[in-house]
């Protein structure tokens, strides 16, 4: 621990693994080391319970004042151990007021949006045979009204209230699981742990069904249809360049690798993209041309059903009386390294030719990417953007084809090692 200031106020919590129930050398060093920092652990009821123990092997740790604070501990059934609550009684505090630049959606807004997108005239941009000039004179189209109706406004930065999942059978089914969970916690008992799996079951079950239902509810409210149509072989060019955002990991944030980036492609693309996927996808079921060896990606399969196929290899191997040696491959940037041309031929090979190999070209080639920093200054939140830089290689990070055409490109393999190995 780095030396710290006793005026500043600590709070220390988690998981710890030393027992403050039990006398022992690693609780007494604790303390101590704790002590140099003037901060105490606070006395926690048993935090980890089974039918044979109790251990309070979390903690919280302050060097505030204990009158200015309250602690306690929740059962909450996602963990073996509780979940601790600190309360800190405060003077108000005066936040900050942080602004920014931000278009506002608000339903008076939307409606002068769609009566003034009713009104535009899209004879020119339906009549108009270069797909670029065509999409550039959509989008300074839909710019124009945009600012007009919904115009860039310096306001104030506020959270999005999260849309909460709950009615009364949640709260049932959750006391319901709670106490199953706390009959097996006392008894250690298989049938009550089974109890306790079932609740569990049924609880989590009702919580993806509120979800689904509010989703849905969600987009239904939509009132507006896309479509979408191009009758040349050519992905509009602006829609080729992807915003790269650092979202921070670890490390020190000077340091570029102490970021993962986030590519951010226009939304416009991946409405395009989806048609796309769903006839390559149509082709390549009906004339039966994926690989049955693949589990990426794909409709109904995923890593269980890999893993299903490659354990009833191994158990039937070993019962004909076999050796399995097992060997992993783990490709590094994967989607970035991959090459475009090598992807167009597998392709071709696949049937995909003509005006729609060309789209897929153009789709491919000529892309480009800036990276966005956000920060703060004066309260006010700005946006900086670097110079473009072009991409030559790899699928577009974040599309809706990337993943698929990754597949494609690796699709052959199991056909070229089927006679060293299975895969």
């Amino acid at each position: 621990m780095n030396p710290m200031s006793s005026s500043k106020q600590t709070i220390l919590m988690g998981d710890i693994n030393v027992d403050n129930l039990t006398e022992n050398n690693d609780n007494t060093n604790l303390q101590e080391l704790l002590a140099t920092y003037d901060i105490v652990r606070m006395n926690l009821p048993p935090t980890q319970i089974t039918s044979e123990t109790k251990k309070s092997i979390d903690w919280i740790c302050t060097n505030i004042d204990p009158e200015s604070i309250k602690t306690s501990i929740i059962l909450t059934g996602l963990s073996d151990h509780t979940a601790q609550t600190f309360s800190l009684k405060t003077s108000k505090i005066i936040k900050k007021t942080v602004k920014e630049r931000k278009r506002l959606f608000t339903n008076r807004e939307l409606t002068r949006f769609k009566e003034k997108l009713q009104t535009q005239t899209w004879d020119q941009i339906l009549m108009e045979e270069d797909v670029n000039h065509a999409y550039k004179s959509f989008h300074s189209a839909l710019q124009l009204i945009l600012n007009e109706t919904c115009p860039l406004k310096l306001v104030k930065g506020r959270q999005h209230k999260k849309r909460q999942v709950w009615d009364d059978e949640c709260n049932q089914l959750k006391n319901a699981y709670i106490s199953a969970l706390e009959i097996e916690q006392r008894t250690g008992l298989a049938k009550h742990k089974a109890q306790t799996v079932e609740r569990k079951r049924e609880y989590d079950l009702r919580l993806k069904h509120l979800r689904r239902e509010q989703t849905t509810a969600h987009i239904n409210q939509a009132e507006n249809k896309s479509k979408s149509l191009w009758q040349q072989g050519i992905f509009p060019t602006v829609l080729k360049t992807a915003k790269i955002y650092p979202k921070y990991k670890k490390g020190p944030r000077s340091e570029p690798g102490s970021c993962r980036p986030i590519s951010l492609i226009p939304t416009f693309s991946k409405i395009i993209e989806k048609i796309v996927l769903t006839r390559l996808l149509n082709h390549l079921e009906q004339h039966n041309l994926l690989t049955n060896k693949q589990h990426g990606f794909l409709r109904g399969r995923s890593t269980t059903t890999a893993l299903v196929k490659l354990t009833e290899h191994i158990i039937y191997q070993l019962e004909e009386g076999c050796s399995v040696t097992s060997l992993f491959l783990d490709f590094s940037k994967a989607f970035d390294c991959l090459n475009h041309d090598q992807l167009l031929q597998k392709l071709r090979a696949l049937g995909v030719g003509g005006k729609e190999a060309d789209w897929f070209k153009c789709y491919l080639k000529g892309r480009k990417q800036s990276v966005e920093i956000n920060y703060t200054q004066n309260y006010t939140n700005y946006k900086i953007q670097s110079a473009t830089t072009e991409v030559r290689r790899g699928v577009p990070q974040g599309s809706v084809l990337g993943p698929v055409l990754f597949l494609l490109l690796t699709n052959d393999m199991p056909n070229c090692l089927d006679d060293a190995c299975s895969i």
